[in-house]
């Protein structure tokens, strides 16, 4: 009896992969779930985040350029008192607004460190909030 190994499905050079070359997502498309993740579970507990803030439904309709001029704006008249954490499991698209990139333990290491700081803005990934 001889054992064949299952073999990958090819990958034409000629046609990338559309992850690959779109890192774009189109505007509105990522429009945070409050009756999802961990929403239900801060509540049950009576834990707000003190400083956290709606995001209004006008921002996710933005075209991906105008969004990030204004970021950029807001970063840069923030200066010092702003520190943007990225992990590095985070998207291109939002990753380029971070200060300091790296995993969540290195993160916190940056975030310790920058107690001068008004606002810590930590971009992390969804399955390790």
């Amino acid at each position: 009896m001889v054992l064949q190994l299952p073999t990958a499905p090819a990958v034409s050079a000629e046609k990338p992969l559309p992850w690959l070359t779109d890192t774009q997502l189109p505007a509105a498309s990522c429009v945070p779930e409050e009756t999802a993740g961990a929403y239900p579970l801060l509540r049950r507990y009576g834990v707000t985040a003190p400083h956290q803030q709606k995001i209004p439904r006008e921002y996710f309709k933005l075209a991906g350029p105008e969004r990030d001029e204004k970021i950029w704006s807001l970063k840069h008249q923030l200066g010092k008192d702003l520190v943007v954490l990225g992990h590095h499991y985070q998207r291109d698209e939002v990753i380029q607004f971070a200060d300091f990139r790296g995993d969540s333990f290195k993160l916190s290491q940056q975030a310790a460190g920058r107690a001068d700081a008004e606002f810590i803005l930590f971009c992390g990934v969804h399955f390790m909030a």
